[in-house]
């Protein structure tokens, strides 16, 4: 139910377990996109939490080094990294001369599981979302 409610928000949302939101040119413009115009990037692991840690890490590696990484820990909003994103044929509204809201940018991975990994509760804000039945 929130997966559903953020994929429809004006996020830029990827689905983990979907190969054509992993594909790499999709996935960094998909989290250029949220920097450019300040929206939250949604990553959905579904109920498979060790997804971030594998799969995830590694495609989001193909884009850049330690890009999920940097996502976690906001190093990305950084002018030096944020920029090692954008490829020479992009758009002109992805240049160094356009406005990026960065400030408001936030990254958010969604799970099913009502038990993520604790090393994941470390590292991000836990919210529980309790659907009405």
């Amino acid at each position: 139910m929130a997966c559903t409610f953020l994929r429809y928000r004006d996020t830029n949302y990827a689905n983990a377990l979907n190969p054509a939101d992993m594909e790499v040119n999709k996935l960094r413009m998909a989290v250029m996109g949220a920097l450019r115009f300040g929206k939250p990037f949604v990553l959905d692991l579904m109920d498979l939490d060790h997804l971030l840690d594998s799969s995830c890490a590694v495609r989001f590696g193909e884009i850049c080094p330690n890009l999920l990484q940097m996502l976690i820990d906001k190093s990305i909003l950084k002018d030096a990294n944020w920029r090692r994103l954008v490829r020479p044929g992009d758009s002109a509204e992805y240049g160094e001369n356009r406005a990026w809201r960065l400030e408001h940018f936030r990254f958010m991975v969604v799970t099913k599981n009502s038990l993520p990994d604790p090393k994941y509760l470390d590292q991000f804000l836990p919210v529980w979302v309790v659907s009405p039945s």
